[in-house]
C-alpha cells in the first residue's frame, strides 16, 4: 500500500513507533519500519529540525513555518498493520494537535472501526 506522507506525519509515525512495547523480532521489523520514515540531512535542515532534552527526555522539534513536499512510501501489508497498530493503541492524542497530521494519514489508512467510547454524564 501506498502512503503519501508530510515530515509532520513521518516525525509523528517515528514518535508513536518508537514508544511500541513489543518483542526482539518486532523491534526489528519497527527499526526498519522507522529508518524507512526517517528524515535525511538536508530534510532536516530544511525544516530546522532540533532535538532538545527536557527533564531527561528527548524532544523533537522544527521551524513550523518551513514544509516539505510529501513523499510517497510502498509499504508491505505487515508495515500498514504496525502503523494502524502505533496508531490506535498511543493511549492520549491531543485531539486539536494530532488533526493535522493525524486526519490525513487515518484517510489513508484501512482502519478498522472503533467501538464508541462511553462518556459519563
Amino acid at each position: 500500500m501506498t502512503l503519501f506522507l508530510d515530515h509532520v506525519q513521518r516525525l509523528n509515525m517515528i514518535a508513536l513507533l518508537g514508544l511500541m512495547e513489543c518483542n526482539v523480532g518486532e523491534t526489528r521489523a519497527l527499526w526498519k519500519l522507522i529508518d524507512q520514515l526517517s528524515l535525511d540531512d538536508d530534510e532536516k535542515q530544511t525544516i530546522g529540525y532540533f532535538v532538545q532534552t527536557f527533564n531527561g527526555e528527548e524532544v523533537q522539534g522544527w521551524d513550523q513555518t518551513k514544509n516539505l513536499p510529501s513523499k510517497s512510501y510502498d509499504f508491505a501489508d505487515t508495515d500498514i498493520v504496525r502503523i494502524r497498530r502505533a496508531v490506535q493503541q498511543f493511549p492520549r492524542h491531543r485531539v486539536a494537535m494530532a488533526r493535522r497530521w493525524l486526519e490525513p494519514l487515518l484517510e489513508q489508512l484501512p482502519m478498522e472501526e472503533e467501538a464508541p467510547s462511553l462518556v459519563r454524564r
